[in-house]
Formats: structure tokens, C-alpha cells, sequence
């Protein structure tokens, strides 16, 4: 759709400057067949591998809310178009009609800052398609495997899931280590699901059921445990790392607020304080490691004498 002469060629088009500009990475879909959202989210996929290399992809407006006028399953198309966007790094863009706009999905796509902004909190690099996926037949008919795709970032690797395969089959699949070990090299590594709302340890040699139905999808956040205190972001976002701006020591600066986790080594005693002051949160165990999660929106702000842009979050041991 934007690769015509006039966008490839054109006097503002990409052949006259040296700025990566975005574009757009597939055609429209139609918000009441079903089919046409799962190869939306194919297309948006495969084409950034491509445009990666000289524009910035810009996968589409979308709807947060139902298909107004149907009843039917096509009626949740906000998540699953809002999760691909959060692992891209182009434009997020909403058109929802005027009095729909459903919060629940909006804002896992977006975060508030400390001065009362709304930003989109997606990745910063391309998502990416692994060499040992590329070539599977995820948009064939009937059950099969789903569409993977990753977003690196400093605080670690997303991997999501798509059911795009075609007349409404479903994902049946499985994740285990060797989706991961592409993308980090460790193997001392804590996983978040956002679909199953559950931390848990991936094993080599054990995979994980993944099943999805017609326009489900899962987002696995994938963290190194390369100090003793590690954190998944805010779970409550579909892309958890993005909120994350710095870490220093067991102190991370946050650039919104919303539902924290950590994973500590060992079974030691958690404290979380949001600017100095603590918060209440739970902690349980999960082998030898501790989850902790809390609610930063527990914190109640107050006048600053000096402004502040992050919230900053340490994780005391005890």
C-alpha cells in the first residue's frame, strides 16, 4: 500500500533523505471477517523484516473496542492488534469511535507520566522473526503453530504469539528454551506470561503448552538472572520492559506507574518503596527464587520541591 514510486521515489519520499521514515507495512483489514486481522498481524510481521532496513513500520491504526454490530468472536480485535503493536517501534495509532474507546486495552498500550503525558510504551528496535521460525506455515488452515515474534531491549526479550493462522484454526503449540536461546544466551532465565497472568522457569527439556483460538495471542516476558534482584517490568502493560527508563543498584527509575514484578534469589524478606516510602506487596516462592509484585499506583504522590520526570523503585532485602 505504501510502496508505490510516489512514497519510494517521491520529492519527501525515502530516496531523499538519510532519516528513517515511517511506513506503512500492510493493507487495511476488515474489522468483521475475522481472517483478515490474523494476516493483518502476518503481514505487519514479515514486511518489517524487510522495512526495518530503511524506515521505521507503521502497522496500521486499529480499534480498542468491540466491532460495533457483532456479537460474534471477531468482537475482541483490540488486544490482539494492540499487543503487536507494543513490540513494534512505529507509530501507535487509535481510531476508535468517539465514546468506545475501551480503557482496559488502551492502557496496557500506554502509560502516564510523572508531568501527566500519555505515552506509548512499544519497543525501541524492529520486532523480529527468528531464522529457525520464519519459514513455518503459521498462516496455513487448521491447528497448527503460531506466529512468533521477538523485542529486544536492554531489560530483556519479549516473544509473542499470534494465532494467525487462517479459517479459524487454532494454535497448539509449545515454549520452551529453545525459543529463547536465540535471542540470549543464558539460560538461567524467568519468564512472565501475560495471557496465563503467571511467572514460572522455562526447562530445556520440558515445553509449554501454548493454545489459542481465533484472535488470541500470548506475550512471554523473558529475563536473565544475571544479578540477585531482576525485574519483568509492569505486567499490566503489553509490553512490560518499555516502562523501564534506568536501573541503579536494586533502584530502577520508571517512566509511569503500574503493577511491578521482580524475582529475587533466594527466600530472603521484601521491602518495595516507591520514592522512600514502602508499599504493600505479595511475595511467593517459585524454586529457589522469590516473585515479588506490588502495585506502584499505591503511591500516593506529593508536592515536589525539586521536579522530577521517573519514579524511582527500590527493592530493599532483608
Amino acid at each position: 500500500m505504501s510502496q508505490s514510486p510516489r512514497h519510494l521515489l517521491g520529492p519527501y519520499a525515502l530516496s531523499s533523505t538519510k532519516d528513517f521514515k515511517p511506513m506503512r507495512a500492510s493493507n487495511d483489514y476488515f474489522p468483521d471477517i475475522p481472517s483478515s486481522h490474523a494476516y493483518h498481524i502476518y503481514t505487519n510481521t514479515f514486511v518489517s523484516q524487510f522495512q526495518s532496513c530503511f524506515a521505521v513500520s507503521d502497522f496500521d491504526m486499529f480499534q480498542t473496542h468491540q466491532f460495533l454490530g457483532s456479537s460474534s468472536a471477531v468482537a475482541a480485535q483490540g488486544p490482539f492488534h494492540a499487543s503487536l503493536r507494543a513490540l513494534g517501534n512505529g507509530p501507535v495509532t487509535v481510531t476508535d469511535v468517539a465514546g468506545h474507546c475501551d480503557a482496559s486495552v488502551f492502557m496496557r498500550l500506554v502509560g502516564q507520566t510523572r508531568d501527566g503525558k500519555t505515552i506509548a510504551l512499544n519497543a525501541e528496535c524492529p520486532i523480529e522473526i527468528s531464522d529457525e521460525t520464519c519459514f513455518d506455515g503459521v498462516a496455513e488452515g487448521g491447528d497448527g503453530k503460531g506466529l512468533r515474534g521477538y523485542s529486544k531491549s536492554e531489560w530483556g526479550v519479549l516473544m509473542g504469539i499470534w494465532n494467525v493462522r487462517d479459517s479459524g484454526g487454532w494454535v497448539k503449540d509449545a515454549m520452551s528454551l529453545d525459543d529463547i536461546e536465540t535471542m540470549s544466551k543464558s539460560k538461567d532465565l524467568v519468564c512472565w506470561s501475560h495471557a496465563k497472568q503467571e511467572v514460572f522457569l522455562p526447562e530445556k527439556d520440558t515445553a509449554r503448552k501454548v493454545v489459542l483460538k481465533e484472535l488470541e495471542f500470548d506475550v512471554f516476558t523473558v529475563v536473565e538472572m544475571t544479578k540477585d534482584v531482576m525485574c519483568l517490568g509492569l505486567i499490566d502493560k503489553y509490553n512490560s520492559l518499555a516502562p523501564i527508563h534506568s536501573r541503579k543498584g536494586k533502584t530502577w527509575k520508571f517512566k509511569c506507574l503500574g503493577e511491578g514484578l521482580w524475582v529475587v534469589a533466594g527466600h530472603p524478606r521484601v521491602t518495595v518503596k516507591v520514592e522512600g516510602k514502602a508499599i504493600s506487596s505479595l511475595s511467593w516462592k517459585i524454586g529457589d527464587l522469590t516473585a515479588v509484585r506490588a502495585s506502584l499506583t499505591d503511591f500516593k504522590e506529593e508536592v515536589l520541591p525539586v521536579k522530577k520526570s521517573h519514579w524511582e523503585v527500590e527493592i530493599v532485602l532483608h
